[in-house]
């Protein structure tokens, strides 16, 4: 473990008076304590300890504790005596050091891991994962030691939603810092100084230090990184041992089409009391604003809910497996709605299904409510309400045909080189079930031009609009352009607008 001039400085003053005398910013880079001979090429990583008038030839003959550029003299003049006091005070926190790396070793609790830093760091600590929740918070700082937000933690493990988007309004860039930040006081009583945690490139959470007085100093700033450093070992050691981490990630195969480890997520399925055939549905949820953003949160409140409910963070969105043998989706939503309703989120929802193994097909549908909704705060879409949309893109994905009837790019074609509307006008008959009095009245023409245009239509077009079949694929074809543009068939005489080639 490596340590700056200033943590050893203040290991020191607990036996000799000493001064600090700075020259450069002190680099947490020390793992060495050496004495010095002049004609050793000094290193980066060690401390030098001997007189002032055999370092510096300054004629002081107390002795100096060298780093860099950096120095502190001790009111002492004893080298020895020095040395090995500073050797045994650094083998002491060495072997504290080594002393925690055996604790997590041993798989201890990380709120241990925490206490273990309770001398050098008397602050109010805790560490959040990358949905704010609390994964561990400091044991000496108990309920009623701080403020209202203190304990709040303390009880639920969260600052709650309302101050989570607060907080994510203000600091979104937070999640992306490679460095120690400091965060003023806003939303919160305190400024904090935190550090991300990252495991295999992927943000996990942060350690956080609520700066109840002063500042930190430099030696305290040090603490707080080599705290990091076994917070981070901590969570990646248990991070390989998590399951739901392995399981989220199965999830995300299962919603990407992957079904190669389809009996492992049913596994961890069954230990939440799901039967391998019970019904589910999909929902998809969106944040309408994306400061708001709190999917990682909101899915580790729903996800307390494993008995009937699954929630997964996927592709900057959140999609929620239900249960709805265990308990029926009206309920499920009456479980989902409050949460979305207080943190700006609306979503869709898919058919019932039994198939884990059909899951991207259901994505799909839940997906498209969201897309073709509206986002209403706390509105939840059935997929239902947008079926030709589903069916359109299902034909769209899996087809390689030219499924747009002839006729209709002909018309297409010809209407926009002569600025005409045959297109139309066979749109709304059809639409109106071969009705030329219903097709006149809307197009607002007179029913025998209708009836001379549509001569002129079906001798162009050579299309037998007896038949059932022509009629509907026609239809579909209109819906098709249309859905590829996604928007609706326009009720308005410009539908020519919709059916344009781009």
């Amino acid at each position: 473990m490596l340590f700056n001039l200033w943590m050893i400085y203040d290991l020191i003053s607990q036996e000799y008076p000493c001064a600090m005398h700075m020259q450069e910013k002190a680099e947490q880079n020390i793992s060495n304590i050496r004495l010095f001979f002049s004609d050793r090429t000094a290193d980066r990583h060690t401390m030098y300890v001997e007189t002032g008038n055999t370092i510096f030839a300054n004629h002081d003959p107390r002795v100096c504790c060298v780093h860099g550029k950096n120095y502190f003299v001790v009111d002492s003049e004893n080298v020895n005596a020095v040395f090995n006091t500073v050797i045994g005070l650094f083998e002491d926190t060495q072997d504290h050091l080594n002393r925690i790396t055996q604790m997590i070793s041993g798989h201890c609790l990380l709120s241990e891991v925490l206490s273990e830093f309770s001398r050098e760091l008397p602050y109010p600590m805790m560490v959040l994962d990358a949905s704010q929740t609390a994964l561990a918070i400091s044991e000496n700082f108990g309920k009623g030691s701080l403020d209202g937000n203190w304990d709040q933690m303390i009880e639920t493990g969260s600052l709650g939603l309302d101050a989570i988007a607060r907080y994510n309004s203000l600091y979104s860039d937070a999640v992306r810092t490679k460095e120690f930040y400091y965060t003023p006081a806003d939303p919160f009583p305190y400024p904090s100084y935190n550090r991300n945690i990252f495991i295999n490139g992927e943000f996990m959470g942060f350690l956080s230090l609520i700066l109840i007085r002063g500042d930190l100093s430099d030696a305290a700033r040090g603490w707080y990184s080599i705290a990091w450093e076994y917070v981070c070992s901590w969570i990646r050691l248990h991070a390989e041992d998590n399951q739901l981490l392995l399981s989220n990630s199965v999830f995300e195969e299962l919603l990407n089409g992957n079904t190669e480890n389809l009996t492992y997520f049913q596994g961890v399925l069954s230990a939440f009391g799901w039967k391998k055939n019970c019904t589910k549905q999909l929902v998809v949820l969106e944040c309408v604003s994306s400061h708001l953003n709190m999917n990682a949160h909101i899915a580790k409140l729903l996800n307390r809910r494993r008995d009937h409910l699954y929630a997964l963070e996927y592709q900057d969105k959140l999609v929620l497996l239900c249960n709805t043998d265990r308990l029926s989706f009206e309920k499920q939503l009456g479980v989902i709605t409050p949460v979305i309703e207080n943190s700006g989120y609306y979503g869709g929802s898919s058919h019932p299904f039994t198939a884990l193994e059909d899951i991207s097909h259901y994505l799909m549908q839940a997906s498209l409510s969201v897309e073709f909704g509206s986002p209403i705060v706390g509105r939840i879409f059935s997929c239902q309400e947008f079926i030709l949309p589903y069916i359109f893109r299902t034909l769209k994905e899996q087809s390689h045909m030219e499924l747009v009837h002839p006729a209709i790019l002909l018309l297409t074609e010809r209407d926009q080189r002569r600025h005409s509307s045959d297109a139309d006008i066979l749109y709304y008959y059809l639409k109106n079930q071969c009705s030329q009095t219903e097709t006149a009245q809307q197009l607002h023409m007179h029913r025998s031009t209708l009836l001379r245009r549509l001569h002129q239509i079906l001798q162009l077009t050579d299309l037998d609009l007896s038949d059932y079949a022509t009629r509907l694929h026609l239809l579909i074809s209109y819906e098709l352009l249309a859905y590829s543009r996604q928007q609706p068939v326009s009720d308005h005489i410009r539908h020519i607008q919709l059916i344009q080639q781009p």
